[in-house]
């Protein structure tokens, strides 16, 4: 007959070091990835493009494959975060939830970017002009999935930190201080988000930037035993 587990549900709770090195190991890391990320340059025609493209395949599966990786951790510390503020928690259940709905809207778009639309690119670098026309179309039309992913991604990860940070903000100390610094990541990231019609590496970098403030003070609080 299988023992019944008679913890307590504090003593079921895993610790938060782990959870805090992670979390802070994957904001840096990801910020890093993101300066990394391969552009196009001045193409002279529809096939420079293409040519281009095909030649930063490699890099770009590079890029994104790490920050798939690093979306992972994050939602790997998150996790561990939310079960020991609570899971009995509306706002923490909320935050959880919104996390992992904007941690697959990211890594939707980061399949996109670094494996679709390099593949399609190696696949027709050097055909027909008919050909190349297509698959140009195509990447466009893979290019507008990624803007949509990554700006459904950062509001609902501004709403999943918002909510964390109101719970946060009924605490004292070094804990309320994390709550205040959370929402104004977030409310600064839809600011960003709303003023800028079109994401780049650039302003994704000042968003991530802003996000992994809160990220590395949640690390820091959990590697500390604060949380």
């Amino acid at each position: 007959m299988q023992q019944l587990d008679t913890r307590s549900p504090a003593a079921l709770v895993p610790g938060g070091r782990v959870a805090g090195v992670v979390i802070l190991a994957s904001a840096v890391l990801a910020l890093g990835a993101i300066a990394r990320h391969p552009t196009v340059g001045t193409a002279r025609g529809s096939a420079d493009v293409l040519g281009q493209l095909a030649a930063l395949s490699t890099v770009d599966e590079v890029v994104h494959g790490a920050l798939i990786v690093l979306i992972g951790g994050l939602l790997f510390g998150f996790t561990v975060f939310s079960q020991r503020c609570g899971l009995h928690r509306g706002f923490v259940v909320f935050g959880l939830i919104g996390f992992a709905v904007a941690s697959a809207g990211m890594i939707g778009a980061a399949l996109i970017d670094g494996f679709l639309i390099p593949a399609l690119a190696s696949r027709y670098a050097g055909a027909s002009p008919q050909s190349i026309d297509t698959a140009l179309h195509v990447i466009a039309a893979a290019a507008a999935a990624i803007q949509i992913l990554s700006k459904f991604a950062i509001a609902v990860t501004a709403v999943a930190v918002a909510s964390w940070s109101v719970g946060l903000v009924r605490s004292t100390g070094t804990l309320r201080t994390a709550g205040f610094v959370g929402l104004a990541s977030a409310v600064v990231s839809v600011v960003i988000l709303i003023s800028t019609p079109h994401l780049n590496p650039h302003s994704l970098g000042i968003i991530v930037g802003l996000q992994s403030i809160w990220y590395a003070t949640i690390g820091i609080l959990l590697m500390r035993g604060d949380l």
